[in-house]
């Protein structure tokens, strides 16, 4: 069952404009220290009113990508029938396309492959992370932020602990590695 998220999409969008808000306000103001007059105050100005003129700007912008990703990904997740990492992708070609569909069919082609491979490279950048550290987010921790319901959630789930194959405490060997050096190789290093 893929999960309904659409009142999701406020929230994401409210994300969106505060990541917006934060990066266009710092960015703006090393901006405008940068191309400000020096002397007398006018670069501190100059920065504030960089960012009073373009903050706003740049976070409406984030808030609205973010609201078109959430609400694409979605379409895509309800309309696929299951929740994998390729309705992330296609949700990121989505709503590129979508917000710069007014600029005629070449941009908003560009823009889609553009938003496409940018959601893609991040989740690949966080599966490598994710699998270079060991570190995966619980079952039970990914329901949780899938807004799943309660009882799924504190159901215990059976937990497997391998066990290795032993004889008196010590790894069997293989019968094809069991004459001369192969034989002590194989068990020196498994151990």
């Amino acid at each position: 069952m893929v999960p309904n998220r659409f009142d999701r999409v406020i929230d994401v969008a409210g994300d969106g404009f505060l990541l917006g808000t934060a990066a266009g306000s710092s960015f703006h103001f090393v901006k405008g220290l940068a191309v400000s007059p020096v002397g007398g105050g006018g670069r501190l100005a100059g920065a504030v009113r960089a960012v009073h003129a373009n903050a706003p700007c740049v976070a409406g912008m984030c808030g609205a990508y973010a609201a078109v990703y959430c609400a694409s990904k979605s379409a895509v997740s309800i309309a696929h029938q299951r929740d994998d990492p390729w309705n992330a992708v296609a949700g990121g070609a989505m709503s590129g396309g979508l917000l710069n569909a007014r600029r005629g069919a070449s941009a908003a082609a560009l823009s889609a492959a553009l938003g496409a491979t940018t959601v893609a490279a991040v989740l690949g950048l966080v599966w490598a992370i994710r699998d270079r550290h060991g570190r995966d987010i619980s079952e039970r921790e990914a329901r949780m932020y899938l807004d799943a319901p309660r009882s799924e959630l504190d159901a215990p789930k059976p937990r497997i602990i391998p066990v290795r194959s032993t004889v008196l405490g010590f790894p069997q060997v293989p019968p094809s590695s069991t004459s001369g050096k192969g034989a002590l190789f194989f068990f020196l290093h498994s151990i």
